[in-house]
């Protein structure tokens, strides 16, 4: 038995506060990058700089969490699952307080924090959700996370920085070794943190309601393997395959998204979406939006979105059912 998850969000319904956001990022993207430029070649300036990033990404992530009790409240109330609904009564001084907080005890312990940030996040936005009257619960522990960071990503990038020093060593700045770094330095990158972005995203798939749990049911060599594949298939494409590589990655994590009441499967989500109809979709949105430098975003995400979750849904007997590994839909 299937049930269809239906996303009514349209352009015109969040437009109004998402532009002062986006103009806001746009001045913090370039007030940063003039910062920078003043203090290359300039070591006198670097400390005031360094001072002045911490106080603008401070002040930045305030404004982005004031815009995300907004959006949820907007986003959250279009999604349905069947005659289930979503409801969201976030407020966002609490929420304010909690992220700036834990940003600042983030910076302070040299990011020992963050997990423990991390999971203040998403726990308090998750207990202000109520899914068909329901209660949501995270249920992520933050000490996984750490291990995700300590041994997927601190240890990596120290391991990457001493094979790029010695890979690129004597290279000098000739102007053929210039491109032939970068590939290889783009390549590594990729490699080395597909892992622990994966594993991320699997720590954050991990609520309970009504004592139903959903989370991934992902192997973790097939599920880096089949990211780095679609990944590797993108920059030989020069990235005109992005949209279809993001479609089969969609499709795929989705396939493994398992509902569960104790030991028992009761299902799982599933995507019907046709390849060539989201490929041009999203395409299509992309270039509105870079056309229109952003101002289109409200209209674009409204209408990808609202194509994905209208494609996608929840499938289940009671009985387990096997993860597809099939591509999309024809």
């Amino acid at each position: 038995m299937k049930t269809p998850f239906e996303f009514s969000l349209r352009g015109q319904d969040w437009w109004k506060p998402f532009l002062p956001f986006w103009l806001i990022y746009v001045a913090y993207i370039v007030v940063t990058q003039i910062g920078a430029r003043a203090t290359r070649g300039n070591p006198s300036g670097v400390g005031a700089m360094l001072l002045l990033t911490f106080g603008l990404m401070i002040v930045f992530t305030a404004i982005v969490s004031v815009f995300t009790i907004i959006f949820m409240s907007i986003l959250l109330p279009k999604f349905k699952a069947g005659d289930k609904s979503v409801e969201f009564n976030g407020e966002i001084w609490p929420f304010v307080g909690k992220v700036v907080g834990g940003l600042l005890l983030s910076l302070i312990t040299i990011g020992v924090y963050m997990p423990w940030f991390c999971r203040n996040m998403v726990s308090y936005l998750a207990s202000q959700t109520r899914f068909g009257g329901a209660p949501v619960v995270f249920r992520g522990k933050p000490g996984k996370l750490f291990v995700y960071g300590l041994l997927s990503f601190a240890l990596p990038l120290v391991a990457l920085i001493v094979v790029l020093a010695l890979l690129f060593q004597g290279m000098g700045t000739a102007h053929g070794a210039s491109p032939l770094r970068s590939i290889l330095i783009a390549a590594i990158t990729f490699i080395v943190f597909t892992p622990y972005v994966y594993l991320v995203y699997r720590w954050y798939m991990d609520f309970e309601s009504s004592g139903v749990r959903i989370r991934w049911k992902t192997g973790f060599g097939p599920s880096c393997g089949f990211i780095l594949g679609q990944i590797c298939v993108t920059a030989i494409t020069l990235g005109i395959y992005w949209p279809a590589a993001f479609l089969r990655i969609y499709k795929y994590f989705a396939e493994r998204t398992v509902l569960e009441s104790g030991d028992a499967e009761l299902g799982r989500l599933y995507f019907e979406g046709k390849l060539g109809k989201g490929f041009l979709l999203l395409w299509g949105q992309c270039l509105l939006s870079i056309v229109t430098l952003g101002i289109y975003l409200p209209w674009a995400i409204a209408k990808t979105n609202g194509w994905l979750i209208g494609q996608s849904g929840y499938a289940g007997d009671g009985q387990e059912r096997a993860a597809a590994d099939s591509g999309i839909a024809e």
